[in-house]
């Protein structure tokens, strides 16, 4: 299952995404490195190595600089800037692999989803 939904405070995601404990949590579960800029875009604008709290947050109130000089997305509307800070995307695996994995104790399922 995809869920998607609108990230609606640049400051709160910056804040939720590059939280030292919730990071460490998480990733030590999943045994996982924190996140990393990565892709042609993030090149263009200099973005390398771990993602950090200052370089997500401007980025996420979509401040960019890049060969054509710096810049911000967004349009103007009523005299206030808009500008949408992007996307939270969950991936999860349906209710019926958990059960399977958990009460039938299918581990070739489980290794399947762990990708």
């Amino acid at each position: 299952m995809i869920g998607f939904s609108a990230i609606k405070s640049s400051a709160a995601a910056a804040e939720y995404y590059s939280s030292t404990e919730q990071a460490a949590e998480y990733y030590a579960d999943q045994g996982r490195v924190p996140s990393r800029w990565l892709g042609a875009g993030a090149g263009l604008q200099s973005l390398r190595g771990e993602v950090g709290r200052d370089a997500l947050l401007r980025q996420l109130d979509g401040h960019i600089s890049d060969a054509s000089g710096d810049r911000r997305l967004g349009i103007e509307r009523k005299g206030e800037w808009q500008h949408r800070a992007g996307w939270d995307m969950t991936v999860s695996a349906p209710k019926s692999v958990s059960i399977e994995i958990l009460v039938h104790d299918k581990k070739d399922v489980d290794k399947a989803h762990a990708v």
